[in-house]
Formats: structure tokens, C-alpha cells, sequence
């Protein structure tokens, strides 16, 4: 279940789900087969676009897996944010945007600059760079710790 609701410069949203079956970690063997969990997955946020061509937002949301197992990797009910700005300029051609995200509890997060520019109708091109940020085995983003991404592309549609 998901929606929206739009008041003036305001967007408030909301959305939960089920996921049935969803593979998780296990805590002293990450490597070894992932177990199957039920997961009730919610969250709550919003965008605000009342400057001139930014937009900021806000998110909290809460995972909770179902017959959790002491030896996962994730705990029982895990809690967590994202912020966001977003720019654009020149007539939306160009797109900036800053995200972050975190699971509080924890010290991992992770961070994300990216840029769009719109050549003309069909060619795009982008840049993103994600920077993870995890120190103890524990966290949620531990796996990925070593896994900066820098990406520079181009789309083109026909």
C-alpha cells in the first residue's frame, strides 16, 4: 500500500508492504546460503518545493522481519532515515541531487552526489558518485563498505 497527498508546496507520503520470503545475512557466515524471511517493510516522508528550483525531502522508515533469527545478520525491527536536496537549472535541463541515508542504531550510512544534464530530447548524460560508510561487522552496510561507486554514462532514447 503506497500514496501520495499533495498540499500546496508539500508532498507527504506514506507506504507499507509485505515481502514474503526475502533473503537475509547471517551475522559469522555472510557467505554461507541466506535464509528466507517475512519482512514488514513502512515508511513515512515528504518534499518540500517551495524555494526556487530545490526541493528538499525527508524519510523514516522501519523494517520488521517476522520468526527473527538471533544469528541474522539484521535485527528484529530496524529503523531508519533518508534526506535529500535536489537542484535544478535551466529549465530543468540540469539536475543536482544529495542524498543521504542512515539505519540509527548504527554507524553506517550512505552518501550520494549526483548530476544530469538533458542535451536534447533523446541524449542525457549523468554522474553519480556513493560513498558507504561502515566500521563494525554488525552493520547493516558492512558488506559494501568497499564498494564506492563513481558512475558516468549517457542515455539515449529513440
Amino acid at each position: 500500500f503506497s500514496g501520495n497527498l499533495a498540499r500546496s508546496n508539500f508532498l507527504f507520503k506514506y507506504d507499507f508492504s509485505y515481502h514474503e520470503g526475502r533473503r537475509l545475512a547471517k551475522i559469522n557466515n555472510f557467505f554461507s546460503p541466506w535464509e528466507k524471511y517475512n519482512i514488514i517493510i513502512s515508511g513515512i516522508g515528504f518534499e518540500y518545493s517551495g524555494f526556487s528550483n530545490l526541493s528538499i525531502g525527508g524519510e523514516i522508515n522501519s523494517n520488521f522481519i517476522q520468526n527473527h533469527s538471533e544469528n541474522l545478520l539484521n535485527e528484529k525491527n530496524e529503523f531508519g532515515y533518508m534526506s535529500q536536496l535536489r537542484w535544478s537549472s535551466s529549465n530543468d535541463l540540469l539536475n543536482l541531487s544529495l542524498i543521504f541515508n542512515k539505519n540509527t542504531g548504527e554507524n553506517s550510512g550512505i552518501f550520494s552526489l549526483g548530476a544530469e544534464y538533458d542535451i536534447n530530447d533523446k541524449l542525457d548524460i549523468f554522474s553519480r558518485v556513493v560513498f558507504y560508510s561502515s566500521n563494525e561487522n554488525t552493520d547493516f552496510f558492512f558488506p559494501y563498505r568497499d564498494s564506492d561507486i563513481i558512475k558516468l554514462g549517457f542515455n539515449y532514447n529513440f
